[in-house]
């Protein structure tokens, strides 16, 4: 499986200050190109590792999160 997150500049911590794509320095559309045209065709996981976003409504988490699937991947 390819898992998708992004990297905020500056982070907070080394762990749970991941962005979610599209909010930071990772060229996740780039990632999932190349993947793509390696031969990958298995799903995509966004990966939310972030306390700003599992403090948020998980309804709206996911909307973004499905966004940002259509828009970045």
């Amino acid at each position: 499986m390819f898992q998708a997150s992004d990297w905020l500049v500056p982070t907070t911590d080394l762990a749970p200050d991941r962005g979610m794509p599209v909010d930071g320095v990772i060229d996740i559309s780039r990632l999932c190109a190349m993947a793509e045209a390696a031969g990958y065709r298995a799903p995509v996981e966004i990966e939310v590792l972030s306390r700003r976003w599992w403090a948020r409504d998980p309804i709206e988490v996911l909307g973004v999160v499905l966004e940002r699937h259509a828009t970045a991947c």
